[in-house]
């Protein structure tokens, strides 16, 4: 315990922190987890990072998928990355309660209705990006962004995606439409290194809600 309150007291003071709100990077990130964000402005295909939003001005989390030069698409649900498609693995499906979570309360999409404490499901798979980096993604049901247009990534940007593919606004959408667009690099605060703990509850404190398992989680 000791230790684990030393990391949190230095993160606070080495590292930026932030509060994930909601579920668009599950299953990597759950709402209500408190992530610890080394500060940098670079990032590489894979790296979690924390952005600026180019026209909100919020704070955004999602994952890099392309950088300056290359070229993205959803065909059928599938990412192609410079006309290739990215190797997904099917694995067990994500499955958590029907319930609230995190801090606005918010209850998960699933693959079918179902009543409240119900198990709710989503298909999973891992990807495996050209640089090798794996991460999972989850598959809700088909929609408009599981097709897309080729998106050529300007220089000086990058491409990001939310794990959560079918629950997530992110670069398959312009940021003058309610989406993210391109990121310029300058916008990247830094990249989400740890979840350091996370709470199910609408407070970080709430009497029984913290999560068992992502007590200093690496995030890959």
């Amino acid at each position: 315990m000791l230790h684990y309150l030393t990391f949190v007291l230095w993160s606070l003071a080495v590292w930026d922190t932030y509060w994930i709100p909601a579920g668009s990077m599950k299953p990597t990130l759950l709402p209500g987890d408190y992530v610890a964000v080394l500060p940098a402005t670079r990032a590489t295909p894979g790296d979690v990072v924390v952005f600026t939003h180019p026209v909100q001005g919020t704070a955004y989390v999602k994952r890099v998928i392309a950088v300056g030069g290359d070229r993205v698409q959803m065909r059928g649900g599938t990412l192609f990355v410079n006309e290739v498609a990215v190797a997904a693995t099917p694995v067990a499906d994500f499955v958590e309660p029907y319930a609230p979570q995190g801090p606005a309360g918010l209850r998960p999409r699933c693959d079918a209705p179902v009543a409240a404490g119900a198990p709710c499901h989503k298909r999973q798979a891992e990807e495996v990006l050209a640089n090798g980096r794996r991460y999972n993604v989850l598959d809700i049901r088909d929609g408009p962004a599981d097709d897309t247009a080729v998106f050529t990534v300007p220089e000086g940007h990058v491409f990001v995606i939310g794990d959560n593919r079918d629950n997530s606004v992110d670069s398959r959408f312009a940021s003058d439409r309610g989406g993210v667009g391109f990121v310029p690099v300058e916008a990247i605060r830094g990249r989400v290194r740890w979840v350091v703990f996370s709470s199910s509850g609408a407070s970080l404190l709430a009497p029984g809600s913290w999560r068992d398992g992502r007590f200093l989680r690496a995030v890959r």
